[in-house]
């Protein structure tokens, strides 16, 4: 590795601490980024905030450099190539150390070739793209216990993929009354209790 040049990396998002990096031997130009704005192409009122007309695109960028092997071969090389395909492939979720870091993202494209010049190293491009990850709040899910069907109507054991609505178009009792009786709410209809459904 030359003076000019840096190590960056790539590493998985739930396993920081593991040796399971690949390293990229890059130069000074070897890092880019590229932030981008959509804009409206609609006319804007006078007055209007143009805030409303515009739209961040996610981060993305492209690192070049070379995988590097072990004293001219390049089976370490290979493999980091090897690896870094299959997160690409597996939509796996990195990180990346560099001048920058980067987290969460994911790799879009790979671009390998061999250079004569290096025998122990594989030329790489690699483009990533910035993750936006939304934070979902925690479901709370109360489950009502309900009587063994041994009383009025009609009874079932939940299973997946169960709806009012599909009670609803099964057994013809309107949706009001299938959420009164069964107090859940459409979204969070618990596995395997006992609905009442006519």
């Amino acid at each position: 590795m030359g003076a000019d040049q840096h190590l960056v990396g790539f590493r998985m998002t739930e396993h920081p601490n593991s040796q399971n990096s690949v390293y990229i031997a890059t130069d000074e130009d070897g890092e880019s980024l590229s932030r981008q704005f959509d804009v409206a192409q609609n006319a804007v009122e006078s007055g209007s905030a143009i805030t409303d007309h515009i739209g961040m695109t996610e981060d993305s960028g492209t690192i070049t450099g070379y995988l590097l092997g072990d004293g001219g071969n390049n089976v370490d090389g290979q493999n980091a190539l090897a690896q870094l395909m299959l997160w690409q492939e597996r939509g796996t979720v990195l990180q990346f150390f560099g001048r920058r870091f980067v987290a969460p993202m994911i790799i879009s494209g790979i671009e390998h070739s061999y250079n004569n010049n290096a025998v122990n190293a594989t030329k790489v491009s690699i483009t990533w793209k910035f993750l936006r990850v939304v934070q979902r709040p925690e479901q709370i899910v109360v489950a009502v216990k309900k009587p063994v069907g041994d009383g009025d109507g009609v009874w079932v054991t939940v299973q997946p993929g169960n709806t009012y609505w599909g009670w609803m178009m099964q057994y013809g009792t309107p949706l009001d009354t299938l959420r009164g009786w069964n107090h859940w709410p459409d979204r969070f209809i618990p596995i395997g209790v006992r609905a009442r459904v006519k």
